[in-house]
């Protein structure tokens, strides 16, 4: 994954973003967490790819 978005030249925030995502989707951890853990920007990062997740997952169900 650390390639992937190395290639992309994801700056540091996107990098724990997506790395804190995938906690956070199954559970391991909470927004509030990541919020006082990595700041305001990774867990409004977070919130984001989980909203878009979320509207991935309602197209798909619907199609």
């Amino acid at each position: 994954m650390a390639n992937s978005l190395s290639e992309l030249r994801i700056d540091e925030d996107g990098f724990v973003t997506a790395i804190v995502y995938h906690a956070l989707r199954e559970n391991q951890t909470t927004i509030q967490h990541v919020c006082n853990q990595y700041g305001v920007v990774v867990a409004d990062l977070v919130t984001g790819v989980l909203k878009m997740a979320a509207f991935s997952n309602i197209r798909i169900l619907t199609t």
